[in-house]
């Protein structure tokens, strides 16, 4: 109850003062007016937080009446904070101070202070000015070189890092170098050093050509081995792009092959220059063509980019002598002497080293071939390979052609699939060769058709190479000769077969055999044996000849003059040359002449009269043939059997004359016995007439 009695005391108080005020203006009454403070001052600003305690001091203004010095915070007439013409302050940040007087009588403008609070030293950020190109000068004064700083109450600029030679004119400077700049504020102070750049002549940027590494190592072109050499230069930038607008963002880290470029900076102008970045993934892929031959005199040079055309991540080149790299080869341009030598690629990531052939010949090639093997479908022959050009001299270089003229290229000379002629051409810097190349590619195993080679009839060896023996057989390669049927056993000269029996040939290609039988019949010379009985007496017919043929194959077929005869004994005939023709079952013939003799005399006949007259005709008994029997013996009988002549031999000299007497017998019959006296005791006997 006393609590709201109070409050109702003071609004009666206040509403008593309120009205005396007015009337009192109302009716004129004198109010003397108080005049507001010129300024503020305080005894410290800026203050830092660790040490905020500020007194603040009116300067001049006048209190009249009941007038009081109100002090506010933010603003006038905003945050009461104190009263009195001076007053002590904690500010916790930067803060701005009003005051004026207030009274009955009238309310002053107010005047403001700001106490500036910082709760740390000052953090100063320079940015380097840009360059300038004398005789311009260059202000480090300029907001721009310290905008990023912090907590900076005030600057000083000096040309010495010990903050000892303040400088004169720091918005003029007109000489390059490192400047140094003080920032103060309660807690502390920093310093940072200015770079000024005012040049008199545009840069002069030196870069290297190239910079190499091996990945996953990067490239860093900011190195500053890159641009050594270089002058005049403020800053450096580097771009992906001939014309830089493109900024090369990972300079110090480049991972990727390509062209970049550098471009240098000062205040009177800009250079540019390119470099060439290699970053290589593996070792060299090194690509060698061998060179053109030449022919003597001249030289070749392999350092030509033809050489290694196509070659990827080549960071150098080398030449050498011998496949180790030990011996450098001394004229790589002008190599004098054909031979094998070595080209060393190298990078950052290794070497790689390939042979080179270099070709330099005083003579033309000389090409020699041998045919390749046969294959079998769908294999296929490779006419590149070393061995079927094997013996040749100074090939410098083989080419392969369908044709002798060259006109047409065998596209793929390693995988022949056809059986035909085709054509190598070797060249070398003096001149070329051709030959020809037979390849041989069957489809299927050979076939095989034989027949037995006709037989040999004079003991001659056979040929059973003969193409009549294989007539009709084709798609082999090569034929071979055996004696067995296990083919074991080659005959050693298929020319000259010597013995009678099977032999066996044997048909191969590449894709497989196929073997067959033959007979060869080899017989000894058809020979004819011939036993003659000559005729007893010249031209007589009772010649006889017995004919034997042995050689060749049994049976025989015989011809005598002509006529075909079955029966080999042979009788009736006379003194003479007979044509006889043989042959044998296999056809072997021949031709023999068989000469029938007679026995050189007459005819042997007896006579059966004589006429003893003198007349000198058939005077006596004359017995044609008696003298080819030398041991015969004659008896002559008259008709009682009574011997009347007898002789041994006998000689064709009886007359009629009787041995008794000596006298010619008288006309009539007497009888004889003629033994010849030969071999087979033959003996005649007969009669005579014995006529006067």
């Amino acid at each position: 109850m006393m609590g709201k009695n109070n409050l109702y005391l003071i609004l009666l108080l206040f509403w008593l003062f309120a009205f005396f005020e007015s009337h009192a203006q109302e009716k004129g009454v004198l109010c003397d007016s108080s005049y507001a403070p010129q300024a503020i001052l305080a005894n410290v600003n800026p203050v830092c937080i660790s040490s905020n305690t500020v007194q603040l001091t009116l300067q001049g203004g006048i209190i009249q009446g009941d007038a009081q010095w109100k002090w506010y915070a933010d603003s006038c007439g905003g945050v009461p904070v104190d009263s009195g013409s001076t007053i002590i302050q904690t500010p916790a940040i930067t803060t701005n101070y009003f005051v004026r007087a207030e009274g009955s009588c009238n309310t002053t403008v107010c005047v403001s202070i700001t106490i500036t609070v910082f709760n740390s030293p000052p953090v100063l950020s320079v940015t380097n000015p840009e360059a300038a190109c004398a005789p311009n000068v260059i202000d480090i004064t300029a907001s721009a070189v310290t905008q990023n700083s912090t907590g900076i109450h005030e600057l000083f600029y000096y040309s010495d890092s010990n903050l000892t030679q303040a400088i004169a004119f720091p918005d003029s400077i007109t000489t390059g170098g490192i400047y140094f700049i003080n920032a103060v504020n309660a807690c502390g102070e920093d310093t940072a050093s200015v770079l000024v750049y005012i040049n008199d002549a545009p840069p002069d940027l030196s870069v290297i050509d190239e910079k190499h590494s091996c990945y996953p190592q990067p490239v860093d072109i900011t190195d500053t081995a890159i641009t050594s050499g270089s002058t005049g230069i403020i800053e450096l930038t580097y771009w992906s792009d001939y014309f830089m607008t493109i900024p090369l963002t990972n300079s110090d880290s480049i991972l990727i092959t390509g062209t970049y470029y550098v471009r240098a900076v000062n205040g009177c102008g800009i250079d540019a220059d390119s470099i060439k970045v290699f970053v290589y993934t593996d070792v060299p892929i090194l690509i060698v063509t061998n060179p053109t031959p030449v022919c003597m005199p001249l030289t070749v040079n392999i350092t030509l980019a033809y050489t290694t055309f196509g070659s990827q991540q080549v960071q150098s080149l080398s030449y050498w002598t011998d496949s180790a790299c030990t011996a450098a080869l001394a004229t790589p341009g002008q190599i004098t002497v054909g031979g094998t030598y070595y080209i060393k690629a190298e990078n950052t990531c290794g070497s790689t080293v390939k042979p080179v052939i270099v070709n330099i010949h005083n003579l033309p090639p000389l090409l020699l071939i041998s045919n390749p093997a046969p294959v079998c479908s769908p294999d296929k022959i490779d006419l590149t390979q070393a061995s079927i050009t094997t013996g040749s001299l100074r090939v410098a270089a083989l080419s392969y052609w369908n044709d002798s003229l060259q006109t047409s290229p065998l596209l793929e000379p390693d995988s022949v699939t056809t059986s035909g002629i085709y054509f190598i051409k070797a060249e070398n810097g003096c001149g070329f060769d051709i030959e020809r190349v037979q390849t041989m590619v069957y489809e299927a195993i050979p076939i095989l058709q034989t027949f037995n080679p006709p037989a040999s009839c004079d003991s001659l060896p056979v040929d059973i190479t003969d193409a009549s023996i294989i007539q009709g057989s084709s798609n082999y390669s090569s034929l071979s000769y055996w004696e067995d049927s296990l083919f074991s056993v080659p005959v050693q000269n298929p020319l000259l077969v010597q013995y009678s029996g099977y032999y066996y040939i044997k048909a191969e290609n590449a894709c497989g055999s196929i073997k067959k039988q033959i007979f060869v019949s080899i017989t000894a010379p058809l020979r004819l044996h011939d036993s003659i009985a000559p005729a007893s007496c010249i031209d007589n017919s009772d010649a006889k000849v017995r004919l034997n043929v042995s050689g060749g194959t049994s049976p025989y077929s015989i011809e005598w003059n002509g006529a075909a005869i079955t029966d080999t004994f042979i009788t009736g005939l006379k003194a003479g040359l007979y044509d006889v023709y043989v042959s044998d079952v296999n056809n072997c013939e021949k031709e023999f002449t068989v000469q029938v003799t007679e026995i050189a005399i007459p005819c042997f006949f007896i006579p059966n009269a004589i006429t003893p007259d003198g007349d000198g005709k058939n005077d006596l008994f004359v017995i044609r043939g008696i003298e080819a029997f030398a041991n015969n013996e004659l008896i002559v009988f008259n008709r009682n059997g009574n011997k009347i002549f007898s002789a041994s031999p006998y000689l064709n000299t009886w007359g009629g004359a009787s041995d008794v007497n000596g006298q010619i017998v008288q006309n009539g019959t007497y009888f004889y016995i003629l033994k010849l006296g030969n071999v087979e005791n033959t003996e005649y006997s007969g009669y005579i007439e014995v006529l006067k």
